[in-house]
């Protein structure tokens, strides 16, 4: 260590020490006092480890910064961190996982998730026809629409969003229905959510539905990111059965996911918890 501080000095050096071994901590905690003793004021220390419970005391103790965060995350950021900054832009599809470091998902995984979801990876919407005029006559909300704000902003939308985003943090799989009368709006308010949600949770569309096979694929994504799933359905375009089918495996293989489902009413359905009705007709407010 007086080496490097010799060999680095004055410049200022980041220190990431990753620990998983509980019986080690009074080493770790001696080579945290090292790190101080041979680099001072310019060494910034941080920890991380998935096991907060055996290290966050430690490190206030003495005097480091803890992030709770598992190799392959921490790994997996950093990797996209250089390629961000080398602006290696390509084909790249990337989530985010439980503890804020992005993800890169590989590009065999990428087209065996694309048979069946719609994925929300980064920077989608950010180029394309900044022109509402298709999505008004008819057409369908798109992703370039949401980033540029072309839809409506509904009075229901910020309890529908919360709901969603308490359940995807409650790690559990869970249904959330949306009812509306037709032409009212419901698919667009569920994008909505689901692009405001996007830079937290990993979120795809439902655009095939093979209950088994599509269940494995949300799994596959709440594996890669270790992160909650929100997956928006669409009720005009899959069966109820096959989207209860895909609940039960979901349950089943306890894929922490939300299933945000719009579904389209002739008549008014009961607002509850998980259960929200959308109006055809624009309040006041909604209108200006």
């Amino acid at each position: 260590l007086e080496r490097l501080a010799a060999a680095l000095s004055p410049s200022p050096i980041s220190v990431v020490v990753v620990w998983t071994s509980r019986e080690l901590r009074r080493h770790l905690r001696t080579l945290v006092e090292e790190f101080h003793g041979a680099f001072g004021d310019l060494a910034e220390i941080v920890m991380v480890s998935s096991d907060r419970a055996s290290f966050e005391e430690l490190c206030e103790e003495a005097g480091v910064s803890f992030t709770q965060i598992s190799l392959r995350n921490l790994l997996s950021g950093i990797a996209v961190h250089f390629a961000d900054r080398d602006n290696l832009d390509g084909d790249r599809s990337v989530l985010p996982t439980s503890a804020g470091a992005p993800i890169e998902i590989e590009p065999r995984h990428r087209l065996w998730l694309a048979e069946d979801l719609q994925v929300a990876y980064r920077g989608l919407g950010l180029q394309g026809d900044d022109s509402a005029e298709e999505y008004r006559r008819g057409g369908e909300l798109g992703w370039r629409n949401l980033q540029l704000r072309h839809d409506c902003d509904r009075d229901l939308t910020p309890a529908l969003r919360a709901q969603v985003e308490t359940d995807l943090r409650s790690r559990q799989t869970l249904r959330i229905n949306l009812y509306h009368a037709p032409g009212a709006g419901g698919t667009t308010v569920g994008r909505r959510v689901l692009w405001d949600l996007r830079d937290a949770f990993p979120a795809a569309i439902l655009r095939r539905c093979s209950p088994r096979i599509t269940a494995e694929r949300i799994a596959k994504i709440a594996a890669l990111t270790e992160h909650s799933v929100l997956v928006l359905v669409d009720g005009g375009e899959h069966s109820e059965r096959d989207i209860d089918d895909l609940y039960d495996f979901l349950r089943a293989g306890q894929t922490p996911c939300v299933l945000l489902q719009t579904l389209r009413r002739f008549q008014r359905q009961q607002s509850v918890r998980r259960q929200f009705w959308l109006d055809a007709e624009l309040s006041d407010g909604e209108a200006d």
